[in-house]
């Protein structure tokens, strides 16, 4: 993926070091609490996957034809499960990197030639970045 969105902020210098701290806690808040939970929530499942669990439910259960509860209608889970945010102190301020393990996190995100986009990382950060402002005028 190759999107990336930078907050520039002018300070103080005098204030650099409170507002610094300030900052660090709202974005690993923000990232954290409301953003990485948001992308999971958001993680795309294909209708293939609904019909694989429901292929597996049905196995399991002996029963053909019983519907799955659709709490469990979740695909596998495992591209929700291989998403994470890490963080990393640079002159700037904190960098925060909101990233999936499962090898075709990216694919969902931005498509490919055979497959449409079904962006979750990207909406999930724009619903929630400007609570970080918010969060460091207090």
């Amino acid at each position: 993926m190759s999107g990336e969105a930078l907050v520039k902020i002018n300070i103080n210098p005098n204030m650099k070091n409170d507002f610094h701290v300030t900052l660090d806690k709202a974005v690993r808040d923000v990232f954290n609490l409301d953003i990485l939970p948001e992308a999971i929530q958001n993680s795309p499942v294909t209708p293939e996957g609904v019909e694989y669990n429901q292929a597996k439910f049905d196995e399991k259960k002996h029963r053909p034809g019983t519907k799955i509860n659709p709490v469990r209608l979740h695909g596998t889970g495992h591209n929700r499960q291989s998403l994470d945010v890490d963080f990393d102190d640079t002159p700037l301020g904190t960098q925060a990197t909101l990233y999936g393990q499962s090898g075709y996190s990216g694919y969902l995100e931005v498509g490919t030639s055979k497959m449409r986009a079904q962006p979750y990382l990207w909406p999930a950060f724009v619903k929630f970045y400007k609570k970080i402002v918010d969060l460091t005028r207090r």
